[in-house]
């Protein structure tokens, strides 16, 4: 302790030599109006404390800082000048002569300071730091670059200033040699990887992206994957192809790495949660059934649990986005459904069954609305699970009291599960069905309480609609205070959780008549959503009819492109499914609308898309429906 002490003070007296109690307040005073930028009035001070101690780096140091913001390059040029001659810190004084003189326009004096700093110098391996930070802090980056490679020389050793001649490729433009360089410096340390990754990232550069991962891969080839470098590298890659959108790349890359080592480094799992974040969902599936298929992948089952939740997250995200067929919507759902369960069949003692069968029961009663096959696998999951509390068991019951509209029930059981979760994706979910349960139950206070945590976790899957259905609440009550409004909507939601599609078509028909309702494109929008295709054709009216009474709309790009998503059914399906019987049908909807459609009908509406919203979610999907359409019509 008291050796620390003493090198403390020797510190301050070395930095602040013969300083008084009431110089460190005056320079205190100086400094804090240096940081404010208060130069003309931190100066005399300063001027004065350097005066009196002209063998203080930090006084010279902010001297010479308070000179140059104001523009004094004379004086400053002076100071500086004196200092390189005799003082003992004669080498920061001269970086900080050129530096002066480069700035007031005398390149070659400054060029040529900066070369008699090397020269009084040679061979010290802190000159040449200093100076090549001198210029590369007034981007004389040629001259920095040719310094490094010169001190290199003079000490025999290329390894040197491997972080700063990247650096400074980097800040000239000069991405080859910058990636070469940082690849060495990698390669000789290998836990430098982070950090040339923030220097990739401060860039923001696709074209050095695409250089950086075109040279990685092809020293990673010649690489051998037990070099210590290896794995940092290849991380380094596949984030870089992330970043570029060069998904296969990495997919083949990852599986390359996997197939050399001759233990399971699990490079395409951890590949296949990156591509499920990037929505890659096809290369994600693909990922997971590398382990899947495999017969001696420990992380077989572990596998077929993620590609269980990836095929309901991609069925997921094409519903919510209407993308793709209602079929192959369906075909994800079916597929994650059918892994679920193939994996209790395998392994009735599976360390996260309790998570397998809450994800059979929410599929069971979000997409085939069947509550007898929720139940069944809710009877299978109390008799597997060992006695105890279990968050997922609270769930599942209250999954299925929600189902059959006993919202007491529900309430209780999600409640619990919450409380049991912490703050896990169980968590999430309990939360927003506890909202649903009590927005359905027509308690709308309550649900916005619950709505109002969920919306605050951004990277939650529901948080969009729990925002969503907070709005609707917040709109609904400034809209009609006594509830009244919001009791039809959440009973024709209801309705529409169940399956009940023509008894919720029968509730929103009051809505729905009023083309100007406050209410009514987020409805249509619903019901577009979540009907199935024997109502397509209600679906388009409604879709017509929204967008035509109100073309200002903020929801108008989802309404065009479900309205082209189902001209486009029309088109394709000759022979449509018949209608569902009894079904509920709009009076104030033209029952004799025409739906035959030509090609040109498709292309002049997606045209319109582009032309309204040439930026916005859907651009990227109809250039490429455009696009194939004339790859097929040539």
């Amino acid at each position: 302790m008291k050796t620390k002490l003493f090198f403390l003070l020797l510190s301050f007296v070395l930095l602040f030599p013969f300083t008084s109690y009431g110089q460190t307040e005056d320079y205190q005073t100086a400094n804090q109006l240096i940081q404010q930028q208060r130069y003309e009035e931190a100066l005399p001070i300063i001027r004065s404390l350097y005066e009196q101690n002209p063998r203080s780096f930090v006084y010279f140091d902010r001297y010479t800082r308070c000179l140059i913001n104001l523009k004094q390059f004379d004086e400053a040029e002076e100071v500086a000048r004196n200092q390189a001659q005799n003082s003992r810190f004669q080498l920061q004084a001269s970086t900080k002569l050129a530096e002066i003189l480069h700035l007031k326009g005398e390149r070659e004096k400054a060029l040529e300071t900066w070369n008699q700093i090397i020269e009084r110098n040679r061979g010290s391996q802190q000159a040449y730091y200093a100076t090549g930070n001198s210029m590369t802090s007034r981007q004389e980056f040629d001259a920095a670059v040719e310094l490094y490679n010169e001190a290199r020389e003079d000490l025999n050793n290329d390894s040197l200033f491997l972080n700063e001649l990247a650096n400074t490729y980097l800040q000239a433009g000069r991405f080859e040699e910058s990636v070469e360089e940082y690849f060495r410096l990698i390669v000789q340390s290998p836990d430098q990887m982070s950090l040339v990754q923030q220097r990739f990232l401060r860039m923001r550069d696709d074209k050095l992206y695409e250089i950086a991962a075109f040279e990685l891969e092809d020293q990673l080839l010649q690489l051998d994957t037990e070099h210590q470098s290896y794995s940092p590298l290849y991380q380094l890659l596949i984030w870089l192809l992330l970043e570029t959108d060069e998904h296969q790349r990495a997919f083949v890359f990852a599986r390359q790495y996997e197939n050399q080592t001759e233990y399971s480094i699990y490079s395409l799992f951890s590949l296949g949660n990156q591509l499920l974040s990037a929505r890659n969902f096809e290369l994600a599936t693909q990922a997971f059934q590398y382990y899947t298929d495999s017969t001696e992948s420990s992380l077989r089952f572990r596998a077929k649990e993620s590609l269980a939740a990836a095929y309901r997250e991609w069925g997921e995200y094409l519903k919510q986005n209407n993308i793709e067929t209602s079929s192959r919507q369906d075909e994800k759902f079916s597929r994650s459904y059918e892994v679920n369960q193939q994996l209790l069949d395998a392994t009735p003692n599976y360390e996260n069954a309790p998570e397998i069968y809450s994800n059979l029961i929410d599929l069971s009663v979000d997409f085939y609305k069947d509550i007898d096959k929720a139940e069944t696998w809710y009877n299978h999951m109390q008799r597997r699970i060992a006695a105890g509390e279990n968050p997922y068991l609270y769930y599942a019951e209250g999954r299925i009291a929600l189902f059959r509209k006993d919202f007491v029930t529900a309430r209780q059981a999600l409640t619990r599960a919450d409380k049991q979760s912490d703050e896990s994706e169980l968590s999430e979910k309990t939360r927003y069905y506890l909202s649903l349960s009590d927005f359905f139950a027509g308690d709308f206070d309550f649900a916005e309480i619950q709505l109002k945590t969920l919306e605050r976790r951004n990277t939650s899957y529901y948080a969009n609609d729990a925002i969503k259905l907070r709005m609707w609440i917040k709109n609904g009550l400034r809209a009609d205070s006594t509830g009244s409004l919001l009791e039809t909507i959440g009973n024709s939601l209801y309705s529409i959780h169940i399956g009940n599609y023509n008894e919720a078509l029968r509730q929103l028909e009051p809505i729905l008549a009023q083309t100007n309702h406050s209410f009514s494109d987020d409805l249509i929008l619903e019901l577009s959503k979540e009907l199935p295709d024997q109502y397509n054709r209600l679906k388009l009216q409604l879709v017509d009819r929204a967008i035509q009474s109100q073309p200002y709309s903020p929801l108008k790009e989802r309404l065009l492109w479900d309205q082209v998503t189902l001209i486009e059914y029309f088109m394709k399906n000759i022979d449509l499914p018949p209608p569902p019987p009894n079904m509920y049908t709009y009076s104030f909807l033209d029952s004799n609308v025409n739906m035959e459609f030509t090609e040109q009908n498709l292309v002049d509406l997606y045209e319109e898309i582009l032309i309204e919203f040439p930026n916005g979610f859907y651009a990227p999907f109809v250039r490429e429906k455009l696009e194939n359409m004339e790859t097929a019509s040539t």
